[in-house]
């Protein structure tokens, strides 16, 4: 669909964070909002602190409650700005100040948690159920019968509190250490016989280049890069394994429960999601030893996974939104508008520059109720494809924000579930206007490269926080230690299909770093296959697909993954069969992918 009027400049845009705190976070506003919420959170802590059981004291308990449910539109407005000014400029000691002080609000906030949860474990079932069956807590009642089933995630209420204010010492500060560190990272990178200085965000995305000089060199200055940091990385990660480890030993429980509480997942689907990763993995070695031949090498090395093959090309800013919002009009023109309203907002910063982190995210800014994205374009479709991502996970709060505080809880799992959708819009209307066949092969390489990306990257990102657990409790992480580990899982999630790996990748993805939750990888594949289902019913239900998919992003706040499956959607994520039946379409791309390969 042709869109009329949709003009945006060929240069990637900088983002307006004024609507959600003007001044920057150095400046008064930030810092008068942040005093109140502290002050209005102390409240609070010494209310819950002072507070009987839940049967004697229910009306303290239900205030606190609300009034805590109040704040988090505030908290949530100040923490993505923090987030954001320091993702954009991690040099600044200002931001970097806002988002360590915005640390230091979520641990007062978790002290309130702290007393809540230990008032529902001291509860009898019969007072419990009273107290969520009251009118205005009913909204609530899912997630607090959840957070009850939580208790064997939770030490004694002293011990808990105790834990609480360590983390701010510990693993924050290890996570915050790692965040500063990769933000300020540099190398040289020779293209051309010209030498410039880059930082490892500008080297991440240019993985994707069409020429294959810029791919080597900046997957050898990016080596270069993390191996200057390696023995700080590793010891990083010791102390933030190590800390999870003692934990977990403490409470009895092993390194996955929390990640599958958390996420409000089932060992049982964990186990039959993995099913779909090993019966497409046939198939993507097949792709794989096609694009390495397009390629003209001898085996695909690592740093051309996400090199482009057919007739790709590098594109602007422009077309890169045009693109999207024209897939965006060909499922429901309500997509199209709210990216429309992202960009006239200036919600995206995505020029590159020194300083960025690498990496992109959308966050929520509820108050206001837009949200903030962040990635570096440099030109590439897989720029374009990111991009079209962050837009989805930006609608998913915006749906999400009709519902109270206390139904928006997003997992982790789930919080992918209109990100991947998006994506797959995006690919499937460029596929289907590929009449070209070199455009044709460079969209299902797309589609193809995804589908590695999220059934053989992600399960080895899994292993190796896996195995990290098992290294830990034999001592101190070395970096060649490391280095060996992520190449042996790397060899067995890829089938041994590739001719180079990357000994350096435990270093450099962010992921085993985010210190608030371990475990950030599963969810991708989980999002990927679980949209990929939906969407699949959204595009046979015709004009009320967005409807059906709107239906399951309002679940995804308050509901039990297992539950939002079998009321929206009729299925058991336990079956293995579910998820298998989402990856049987690659086998036909990877067929006619492999037809045009040979043509050319």
């Amino acid at each position: 669909m042709v869109l009329d009027g949709w003009t945006d400049p060929d240069e990637a845009p900088s983002w307006d964070l004024d609507p959600l705190c003007p001044g920057g976070p150095g400046g008064s506003a930030f810092h008068e909002r942040l005093a109140a919420v502290t002050e209005r959170l102390r409240e609070l802590v010494a209310r819950a602190e002072a507070a009987g059981g839940l049967a004697d004291d229910a009306d303290v308990w239900s205030s606190v409650h609300t009034d805590l449910d109040a704040l988090h539109p505030e908290m949530g407005e100040l923490g993505t700005f923090a987030h954001c000014a320091a993702s954009a400029n991690s040099r600044s000691a200002a931001a970097r100040a806002a988002e360590a002080a915005m640390d230091d609000l979520r641990l007062l906030a978790k002290r309130v948690h702290v007393a809540i949860s230990a008032a529902f474990d001291a509860a009898e079932d019969d007072a419990f159920e009273a107290f969520v069956a009251r009118p205005e807590l009913v909204a609530s009642a899912p997630m607090q019968r959840h957070d009850r089933a939580g208790r064997a995630f939770r030490l004694a209420p002293a011990l808990e509190r105790l834990r609480t204010e360590m983390e701010r010492e510990a693993l924050l500060g290890w996570g915050r250490l790692y965040d500063q560190l990769s933000g300020q990272l540099e190398a040289d990178l020779t293209v051309g016989g010209e030498t410039r200085r880059v930082s490892v965000a500008q080297l991440a995305a240019m993985r994707a280049d069409p020429e294959p000089e810029v791919r080597s060199a900046s997957f050898a200055a990016t080596e270069t890069a993390w191996r200057s940091a390696r023995d700080i990385c590793a010891h990083t990660l010791t102390q933030i394994t190590g800390q999870r480890l003692a934990m977990n030993d403490r409470l009895g429980v092993d390194e996955l429960a929390s990640s599958l509480h958390d996420n409000r997942v089932e060992r049982r689907t964990l186990d039959a999601m993995w099913a779909a990763a090993e019966a497409a993995r046939p198939g993507l070695v097949r792709y794989l030893a096609a694009k390495g031949r397009l390629l003209g090498t001898d085996g695909l090395a690592w740093h051309d996974l996400d090199a482009p093959v057919g007739a790709g090309r590098n594109v602007t800013w422009g077309t890169a939104t045009r693109w999207i919002g024209e897939a965006f009009a060909g499922f429901d023109p309500k997509l199209t508008r709210f990216a429309r309203e992202a960009l006239d907002g200036r919600w995206i910063d995505a020029a590159p520059a020194a300083g960025r982190r690498p990496g992109g995210f959308c966050a929520d800014a509820p108050k206001t109720d837009q949200s903030r994205i962040f990635l570096t374009f440099t030109g590439s479709i897989d720029n374009a494809t990111t991009l079209a991502h962050e837009l989805g996970h930006a609608y998913h709060n915006r749906v999400l924000a009709k519902e109270p505080p206390a139904r928006q809880h997003i997992t982790s799992a789930t919080a992918e579930t209109a990100s991947t959708f998006a994506e797959a819009v995006f690919r499937d209307q460029l596929l289907a206007r590929a009449d070209d066949p070199g455009f044709r092969l460079f969209v299902l390489e797309q589609q193809l490269s995804a589908a590695t990306a999220f059934l053989m990257d992600i399960p080895h990102r899994f292993a190796i926080e896996r195995k990290l657990y098992a290294l830990r409790r034999e001592g101190v992480m070395e970096a060649d230690q490391l280095d060996e580990l992520a190449v042996a899982c790397q060899r067995e999630a890829y089938a041994g299909a590739l001719a180079t790996w990357n000994p350096t990748f435990w270093s450099s993805k962010l992921h085993f770093y985010i210190a608030s939750f371990g475990f950030y990888n599963w969810p991708y594949t989980f999002g990927y296959l679980f949209s990929g289902a939906i969407h699949a019913r959204a595009r046979d239900a015709g004009s009320e697909g967005l409807a059906l998919l709107e239906d399951v992003l309002l679940r995804t706040g308050w509901q039990g993954t297992e539950d939002l499956a079998g009321e929206a959607l009729g299925v058991d994520l336990g079956d293995p069969a579910f998820w298998v039946s989402v990856v049987r379409p690659l086998d036909a791309m990877v067929d006619e992918f492999e037809a045009l390969a040979n043509q050319r």
